[in-house]
């Protein structure tokens, strides 16, 4: 079908003048407005079919029948004639339309699932319940993962970016020898069974919560209230419809976008700004700067106070020598910055109390914006490694806003190993590169560390 374009501003103007000439509180005016809204929302430069599947399945989602969905496409057929433009474009989205089931019911459900689901992530992690409730919340957190994969989910293959997803793994023990998180009698029983086992109990166990689910349970079903956290996020909906692969039945109105195109780290970030809509209560890293007045005894004395945080300032041992004797002393690696970990709810009441002693970074140098959150990925491998790094070793902290990010690169050897992040090269020759812990906006720590070539595995962005 040819894909007929227009400028914006001259179809923005149409549509406007129209619909100042319309009466209002008619299918008409409301069509009208819904379509301006669409165009401004996206902020496009054409209107073209892909935009008008956007309005329709957008309008679909959130509640509007398929009869009144095709009333409102009417009127934008009358306005492209109007505009002298070929409607092939609107007929094309209505003959879709006919093979579109009312959702609206299904979709409603999911979201009512949805307010249950986060109650579930306080529930009792000792009790016999809590593996299965944590397998459907590890399949929520990743909408992308099959439900066969649980089974096959050891230590290493916990998403440590994710802080949910950590969170819920690292409430599963691996006592006497188990090799595998969610006991579900591998290597006794045949897959096919498991996956037949595991559904039952987990239909079982959220109906038990007062989830319902029309038509059955299956990975679907739990594929559908993660998009109804996503549009709770405001994640658009191509990025949705990319991260989903199989459109679940509930929001069958999503098979008409395209799937935007989106690297790893993209799907990342998107999967976890979803994940705090659902569990907003997981414990987060922030960093700290010292006020001159302060020292690192008075903040962490204030800091014990409050058994619910963490605190951690990294130090290196240092020996001198005055005159005869050796002196030992604790060195930071990074003077005046500590770090410490809290659910979110905590930090504003922290800050209040603490105030005095220091400064917590925020997203951005506004002081309106939120507190700033470390990726739990990155402050895992920082701490993981800092306490090897060798006195040549020098970190620091940086403005970020000039550096050209690196190749996105997982180092598989050497003193950095299982690190993943973008690299800048500061010496080819000499192997040593430059890694950064990211802080907030423009703010990261920096130090290098020799890592050779063969050590570089560069990771696919997808």
């Amino acid at each position: 079908m040819e894909n007929h374009q227009h400028s914006t501003p001259t179809f923005r103007q149409t549509v406007e003048q129209k619909l100042g000439a319309t009466p209002p509180r008619t299918t008409a005016a409301y069509a009208l407005q819904s379509l301006l809204d669409t165009i401004n929302a996206q902020k496009l430069d054409t209107i073209d079919g892909h935009t008008l599947r956007m309005w329709t399945a957008s309008m679909l989602i959130d509640g509007k029948k398929p009869a009144t969905v095709s009333r409102y496409l009417g009127t934008a057929r009358a306005l492209y004639r109007a505009h002298g433009t070929q409607p092939e474009a609107v007929e094309n989205i209505t003959t879709l339309l006919d093979n579109i089931a009312d959702t609206a019911g299904t979709a409603t459900e999911a979201r009512a699932n949805l307010a249950i689901a986060r109650t579930l992530t306080s529930r009792n992690r000792l009790s016999d319940e809590w593996p299965t409730l944590a397998a459907f919340l590890r399949l929520l957190y990743l909408p992308d993962t099959p439900l066969a994969h649980i089974a096959a989910v050891t230590t290493a293959d916990t998403a440590h970016w994710c802080p949910q997803v950590a969170d819920i793994d690292s409430s599963l023990s691996t006592a006497n020898g188990r090799k595998y998180l969610y006991p579900l009698g591998q290597g006794k029983v045949r897959p096919g069974a498991i996956e037949r086992t595991l559904t039952n109990a987990m239909q079982q166990q959220l109906a038990a919560a007062g989830m319902r689910f029309t038509g059955g349970f299956s990975r679907a079903s739990i594929t559908a209230i993660w998009v109804a956290a996503a549009l709770d996020a405001g994640i658009s909906l191509p990025d949705i419809r990319a991260l989903v692969g199989t459109v679940p039945p509930a929001f069958a109105p999503l098979s008409l976008v395209e799937a935007a195109t989106i690297d790893e780290q993209q799907r990342r970030h998107i999967i976890c700004r979803v994940a705090n809509t659902i569990c907003s209560h997981t414990n987060r890293w922030y960093a700290l700067r010292l006020r001159k007045s302060a020292d690192i005894e008075q903040l962490r004395k204030a800091i014990l106070a409050h058994p619910a945080i963490t605190l951690y300032y990294p130090t290196r041992t240092e020996v001198r020598k005055e005159g005869h004797r050796r002196i030992t002393e604790q060195v930071p690696y990074l003077p005046g910055i500590a770090f410490f970990a809290t659910r979110p709810h905590n930090v504003r009441p922290l800050m209040a109390r603490i105030g005095n002693l220091a400064w917590c970074f925020r997203t951005t140098a506004s002081p309106a914006s939120p507190y700033a959150p470390i990726a739990t990925a990155q402050m895992a491998t920082f701490q993981r490694y800092i306490g090897q790094f060798t006195p040549d070793i020098q970190v620091e902290l940086v403005d970020t806003a000039t550096l050209t990010p690196g190749r996105l690169v997982r180092i598989t050897g050497g003193i950095m190993a299982g690190y993943e992040g973008r690299i800048v090269d500061i010496d080819t020759a000499s192997g040593r590169r430059m890694f950064f812990l990211s802080i907030a906006d423009h703010t990261a720590a920096r130090w290098t560390a020799q890592v050779e070539d063969i050590f570089i595995e560069p990771i696919d962005e997808k």
